[in-house]
């Protein structure tokens, strides 16, 4: 009789050992619960490197749209048509490089400054964009000017903040600046003499 019970103990224990065995050794659903566990920082590694990539296009579009449409202020083709700010903006935004912005969102300012450093500056005290002193004032021949453009620009992934420039609603502030000095261009006065 006691040979019968361990007989029996014996079996159960060899049967769970192998249970046990089997279980260990099984490779079902292994690889679903590790990318359960890897995919969610994975998509954001995936996601946030995609949104960096499209913001960075978009303010290197908007550096480049610019600077070629300062290059028209710097030799003097604005200043000679008489061009105002909504033609200036509109030559801005049929660049081949604007399409990906919304133009009527745009802020523009276009100054003549006395210095490089003498900007006025373009953020409030809390950090907000002041657009209070923005204006279309080019300058004439050989005098400094400063181009520069803000656009919004959507986000997707708002936990990717990036905290200076988030605004609320999720979009970020991009900016686009030319700071030159115009060319000695011929100016055509009123009555279409050159000086």
């Amino acid at each position: 009789m006691e040979q019968t019970n361990n007989g029996k103990y014996g079996a159960r224990r060899r049967s769970f050992l192998s249970r046990w065995a089997c279980f260990k050794k099984s490779q079902d659903g292994t690889a679903a619960i590790e990318f359960s566990f890897v995919a969610i920082p994975f998509l954001m590694i995936i996601f946030g490197t995609a949104e960096i990539a499209y913001n960075y296009t978009a303010n290197r579009m908007l550096n480049a749209s610019v600077d070629a449409v300062s290059r028209q202020l710097k030799t003097g083709q604005i200043q000679s048509g008489n061009t105002n700010e909504a033609q200036f903006r509109q030559i801005l935004c049929n660049y081949k490089l604007m399409f990906m912005f919304d133009c009527g969102t745009l802020f523009i300012d276009v100054q003549e400054v006395d210095v490089f450093e003498d900007r006025p500056p373009e953020f409030d005290e809390e950090g907000n964009l002041d657009s209070s002193n923005f204006g279309f004032e080019p300058g004439g021949r050989q005098t400094i000017n400063i181009v520069r453009v803000f656009a919004k620009w959507p986000t997707f992934l708002n936990w990717t903040a990036f905290g200076v420039d988030a605004w609320s609603g999720g979009d970020r502030l991009i900016m686009a600046t030319s700071a030159f000095m115009t060319e000695p261009y011929t100016q055509v006065g009123p009555a279409g003499a050159g000086s």
